[in-house]
């Protein structure tokens, strides 16, 4: 009976370490992302702080279901220039679309902004217009583009490959 014990500690003692050295490794590949999205801020305050500093607003729609928006999420997003570029030039704001059912009178900010796949990304100037929208997956380079030229008065076309379509 103690040799059975003796392996099924054995057995749980390396599952733990096994487990805690996958944990750690994976939480490292980001260990140096910084959070773009850190705060829960409305559109309508997005849109005051565009107003304030003179910036478009980036909304982000994405779900936890879609495996686009999860690459997105964990490749785009993570690339530091991305990261720089929505820090220095947008106010951003995240739904996700998977906490709430889709319902204009609930949440009346995805109807209005015609979110009807995910990812959607969209820059809004300050009184809210449209300047610029993407669907579907978007490498990090062509994201930043897309980003940084928010300033001007239509964002660059990053053309339509890889599931990429902008619309603006």
């Amino acid at each position: 009976m103690s040799t059975v014990l003796a392996k099924t500690a054995v057995w749980l003692g390396t599952l733990l370490v096994v487990s805690l050295v996958l944990y750690f490794a994976l939480a490292g590949r980001n260990a140096g992302q910084k959070a773009v999205f850190v705060e829960d801020i409305t559109l309508a305050e997005a849109l005051e702080q565009a107003e304030a500093t003179d910036r478009p607003v980036f909304v982000l729609a994405l779900a936890t279901w879609c495996p686009h928006c999860q690459a997105l999420d964990k490749e785009g997003l993570a690339d530091s220039g991305v990261q720089a570029a929505i820090d220095e030039l947008v106010i951003p704001v995240r739904y996700n679309i998977s906490a709430r059912r889709i319902d204009p009178d609930a949440w009346p900010e995805i109807d209005r902004l015609r979110v009807t796949e995910v990812p959607t990304m969209l820059l809004l100037d300050a009184s809210g217009r449209e300047i610029g929208r993407l669907t579907g997956v978007i490498e990090a380079a062509a994201l930043e583009a897309w980003i940084r030229s928010a300033g001007q008065e239509q964002p660059a076309d990053t053309g339509s490959k890889s599931g990429l379509r902008s619309r603006g």
